[in-house]
């Protein structure tokens, strides 16, 4: 979301987050492609080693298979962000290990062996399995990524369980018991009925959802409570998905975009997860809204949040590429 897991609409932290408040067409052959692929990755990653070059070419190939230029140019942008630990982070800044799970949950939905990654010698697995997340909405994402990425998880799995209350909530917010549902499933554990009935219990009358119980309800928070319905096999026809989608529906702008919130204006991560949302639901989404993401996608292949603002650029590109993919999370879905 614009950072469904942290941070706010205007925060260089994705709304699909879950602690803090708002986390192609046209494919081209591969014969025709193959040596324009390789000319092209020579420029993108020139200086890699041979099985550096011959893992991105596998990466873009499947891109190719996926969705088309359009695609293929966002997955290069975001490939070429991986620094020399094996992590990603914005252009020219060190890793993030946020960020990297957001990128890898991005080209994973690309068709990338996203676990094979490397630059320099060090891959984004070793990264991930690195990494020590020290709060509940931060193991989630990094579960979801670890999961996409082949990384063995089961000590994290382990911890997420553990956090799950009485009430059926997962650490202290709703869009982190949200999270949960989808880190969970990533990690192909069962759900607690009693944590669904806690999401379902909370969405609010507009039939949207926030991110904290009883609170302002927002299309980030609204499609990832959607993508966790219906990974726990919530009916596309039923009655909580209907009235999700109808909230969504009232946010739309005239653009195709979405926005965070009532009557905001339209970005590009806002709209991605809505249709992720769509693609949840077996549906491509409304086409006026892929197009509204193509037109803000730039020559290099990176997506900019809105027009005239194109802040933290790989992060954006990473959250809105996965809807433009028609992909839905959890990983492996």
């Amino acid at each position: 979301m614009n950072s469904t897991l942290d941070g706010g609409q205007c925060s260089p932290r994705p709304r699909g987050s879950a602690e803090t408040p708002a986390w192609g067409r046209c494919a081209m052959p591969f014969v025709a492609m193959l040596g324009a692929v390789a000319a092209t990755l020579v420029l993108l990653w020139g200086g890699m080693g041979t099985a550096e070059a011959a893992t991105s070419a596998q990466a873009v190939t499947s891109a190719q298979t996926v969705s088309g230029e359009r695609v293929n140019r966002a997955v290069n942008y975001l490939r070429a962000q991986q620094n020399t630990d094996g992590g990603f982070g914005e252009a020219g800044e060190r890793s993030d290990p946020t960020l990297t799970a957001w990128v890898t949950l991005a080209l994973d939905a690309a068709g990338l062996d996203v676990g094979r990654l490397e630059r320099g010698g060090a891959t984004l697995a070793a990264y991930l399995a690195r990494q020590a997340p020290t709060d509940v909405t931060g193991l989630e994402l990094q579960l979801l990524a670890r999961s996409a990425a082949g990384v063995e998880s089961s000590a994290l799995a382990t911890a997420l369980v553990k956090e799950i209350r009485p009430s059926g909530r997962i650490g202290s917010r709703l869009n982190s018991t949200i999270w949960g549902i989808l880190a969970l499933g990533s990690a192909r554990l069962a759900v607690p009925k009693k944590v669904v009935r806690y999401v379902r219990r909370n969405q609010h009358k507009s039939g949207g959802f926030s991110w904290i119980a009883r609170g302002p309800v927002d299309t980030n928070d609204t499609a990832a409570a959607i993508q966790a319905l219906r990974s726990v096999g919530v009916g596309s026809n039923s009655k909580p998905i209907k009235r999700a989608f109808r909230f969504l529906a009232s946010t739309r702008r005239n653009s195709g975009g979405f926005p965070l919130s009532q009557g905001g204006v339209a970005d590009a991560q806002s709209t991605g997860w809505v249709l992720q949302a769509y693609a949840a639901t077996g549906r491509a989404g409304p086409s006026k809204s892929r197009r509204f993401l193509v037109r803000l996608q730039q020559d290099d292949g990176r997506l900019v949040y809105r027009r005239g603002r194109a802040i933290t650029p790989v992060w954006v590109t990473a959250q809105a590429l996965p809807g433009l993919l028609r992909s839905a999370f959890p990983p492996g879905r």
